[in-house]
């Protein structure tokens, strides 16, 4: 059985936080991005998702490695304790998503912008990041299909094969006017959830 600083060794390649900073418990999960359920499938729903501003930092590369991943979460991080325009603490909400573009650029690199949900007391007016490299998104009305899973993700191919079968699902509904080239990761837990863990991919309706 692995021990649990394995484990949360484990949770840091899925893109989430480092765990020398869970261990010190710092990701305590506060609100949740809402949605309505618009459809419950046996395997997956779709659901409605209102504009909202999110709080996120981009990626580009062949992969988003394990590096890749602790930077843009610090950064993130940074901007929720302070690192802000009004130099106020903010409060981690969940989920932390991962947007995966494929072939974002001439190369055939892939862009991977992982975002925070901002709280809803900071919706209206959020304040600007001190880091050039993080900004504020305001992110569209989106009808998204989501597949939840548990357990620990282990890296961006257990992503990828939980979006692989989303896409299956839904083409055997017949759902078919959605983007099954790129996907959302998002993960709501702390290091610290052993069990019944809460992960998502999530695909978005076509425009």
């Amino acid at each position: 059985m692995m021990k649990p600083i394995q484990l949360l060794a484990v949770f840091a390649v899925a893109f989430q936080l480092p765990s020398f900073l869970a261990a010190q418990g710092a990701f305590e999960v506060g609100e949740i991005a809402p949605y309505t359920i618009v459809k419950e499938a046996k395997n997956y729903e779709i659901r409605s998702y209102a504009p909202a501003n999110w709080v996120c930092r981009d990626h580009t590369g062949d992969n988003f490695r394990n590096r890749d991943q602790a930077m843009s979460f610090f950064d993130l991080f940074d901007y929720i304790t302070g690192q802000n325009s009004a130099e106020t603490d903010i409060k981690m909400t969940a989920p932390v998503t991962v947007h995966t573009q494929n072939n974002f650029d001439a190369q055939g690199n892939s862009q991977y912008k992982m975002c925070f949900y901002l709280p809803a007391i900071h919706q209206a007016n959020p304040p600007s990041p001190k880091n050039s490299a993080v900004y504020i998104e305001n992110r569209p009305a989106l009808i998204l299909a989501a597949r939840r899973f548990g357990g620990f993700v282990k890296g961006q191919r257990d992503w990828n094969e939980h979006k692989e079968a989303l896409k299956a699902d839904m083409k055997a509904d017949n759902e078919l006017d959605f983007d099954f080239d790129n996907f959302y990761g998002a993960s709501y837990d702390s290091p610290y959830t052993f069990k019944d863990r809460r992960n998502e991919v999530w695909v978005a309706k076509l425009q």
